[in-house]
C-alpha cells in the first residue's frame, strides 16, 4: 500500500549518498551525526506514508470496515486519489 518499493529503495539510497558525500567533504563530522541525519531524513520522507499504509491495511483486514469503505469509495470516487496520495511518494528530485 505504500507505493513502489523500488522507488523507496532508490530514494533511500539518494538520501544516504548525499549524506555520505557531506561526510566525506567534512560537512558532517562523525558517523553518528551521519546516521542520525539519515534516520531523520528517512522518517521525514517515508514515515507518514508508511503509517498511512499500515492504517489502511489494518482497516481492510476487517471485512465489515472494508466493505463499508468500498461502498463509500464507490459513491465518492474522488476520495480514492486522495487516499493513494497519502501512501505514495513524490517524484525523485535529481
Amino acid at each position: 500500500l505504500c507505493g513502489n518499493g523500488m522507488s523507496m529503495a532508490i530514494q533511500s539510497a539518494q538520501i544516504a549518498s548525499k549524506l555520505i558525500l557531506n561526510y566525506l567533504e567534512g560537512t558532517i563530522l562523525t558517523r553518528t551525526q551521519l546516521e542520525k541525519q539519515y534516520i531523520r531524513q528517512w522518517k521525514k520522507e517515508f514515515g507518514w506514508r508508511l503509517k498511512a499504509g499500515h492504517f489502511i491495511a489494518k482497516l481492510f483486514r476487517n471485512n465489515t470496515i472494508a466493505n463499508l469503505m468500498l461502498q463509500v469509495l464507490q459513491k465518492l470516487p474522488f476520495l480514492l486519489p486522495i487516499i493513494i496520495k497519502q501512501t505514495h511518494g513524490k517524484p525523485i528530485k535529481l
